[in-house]
């Protein structure tokens, strides 16, 4: 439920494998999905000024993936691109078919889990990388969240009873449980050979 039936959605994806994210501070704007276009202030090319929240565009690669059903941002590990990242997440949403409410949960989740990887598993440090990847089909919204900071695998996630919660706050905890209540999945992934990390969140299109 929450979806918006009269949205508009892009046909299928074109065969063909994924180009290289662009370097830092190239930014790509000539995106497949006209809609996410409102989401991406100022970032047209290297040094464009500021995006939302201030943030500059330094650091930031915007690219479009050969499938026009999926989109690739990477920021830097800082904080004050969250404000960007969210307001993708909300209009990407919305670009799938999800309604206003929805839009608004997934927004929050991948807020809490962008914030997750830059001030624990980067222990808030700025010259990281972090890379959302949005994947759009007839059946969800897929938003995956990656970087090479401290990660962990869905086996060793204990989520807090919200009532115990309630009761007997506590520092963190709060993000992971807001995350699983707001998404139909949420999905932890560490590869320890490669040191690449995810988070993937997962939003039914019912």
């Amino acid at each position: 439920m929450g979806r918006h039936h009269g949205a508009h959605r892009d046909g299928p994806g074109a065969p063909g494998g994924h180009p290289a994210v662009q370097p830092p501070g190239e930014c790509l704007c000539h995106l497949r999905h006209p809609g996410l276009h409102p989401a991406l202030p100022g970032l047209r090319r290297r040094g464009s000024g500021a995006g939302r929240g201030g943030a500059g565009t330094e650091g930031l690669s915007v690219a479009a993936i050969v499938d026009p059903a999926q989109f690739r941002l990477v920021i830097p590990s800082q904080t004050r691109y969250l404000n960007l990242v969210t307001g993708l997440a909300k209009r990407a949403s919305l670009v799938a078919g999800l309604d206003d409410a929805a839009a608004a949960k997934v927004s929050i989740a991948v807020d809490e889990a962008v914030t997750n990887v830059i001030l624990h598993a980067y222990h808030g440090e700025g010259e990281h990388s972090v890379e959302l990847e949005l994947r759009f089909t007839e059946e969800a919204l897929e938003i995956h969240i990656l970087h090479s900071g401290q990660g962990f695998r869905s086996d060793q996630v204990v989520l807090p009873d919200p009532k115990e919660y309630i009761k007997h706050p506590r520092k963190g905890g709060l993000g992971l449980l807001l995350m699983s209540r707001f998404m139909d999945e949420v999905q932890f992934k560490a590869d320890e050979a490669s040191g690449r990390n995810e988070c993937c969140l997962i939003k039914k299109l019912d």
